[in-house]
């Protein structure tokens, strides 16, 4: 099959009513090709959010435990878990950057409450993760971090 096989009749058409030159139909039909081909050559990167910070506060005067877990996304491994006590408010835990890049799905609940999550992958960019935890449920705050990474030792791989 030649590039002209896939010209729309529309242009064969207009090519044999004009007596157009053998290099304007190149022209012409390679200029098209690039075009049809224009999304196909992408690096097939997910699109996610590149998480840069994740922290956990506490707003009530009522010292509560926190369970945190992170997993990949895309492979269902566990990268990190930790358990911590939040003291009363304003209690505030930066986690050490212990994640890789890639798709994240964060979660969070107070000691036998129900799991919360997040996932990286519902935005794009660079986030800061905080995890409001209360003595009964956590929620989640995500906003806008500074791109590229701070500290391109803060990702493992």
């Amino acid at each position: 099959m030649t590039i002209i096989d896939i010209i729309p009749k529309v242009f064969i058409t207009k090519f044999e009513e004009t007596n157009m030159k053998r290099r304007q139909v190149l022209r012409f039909a390679g200029g098209w090709g690039i075009g049809l081909t224009a999304g196909c050559s992408s690096d097939d990167r997910e699109e996610y959010a590149t998480m840069q910070e994740f922290s956990f506060v506490n707003p009530h005067s009522t010292p509560v435990s926190v369970e945190s877990r992170i997993e990949r996304t895309d492979t269902n491994e566990v990268v990190h878990t930790v358990t911590r006590e939040l003291t009363v408010d304003p209690d505030w835990i930066i986690l050490d950057c212990v994640w890789p890049d890639a798709p994240l799905t964060v979660m969070a609940r107070p000691e036998d409450g129900e799991w919360k999550s997040f996932d990286t992958k519902d935005k794009d960019g660079c986030v800061s993760v905080i995890a409001e935890v209360r003595e009964q449920r956590a929620s989640f705050f995500v906003h806008n971090a500074e791109c590229p990474i701070d500290d391109p030792s803060c990702h493992t791989d």
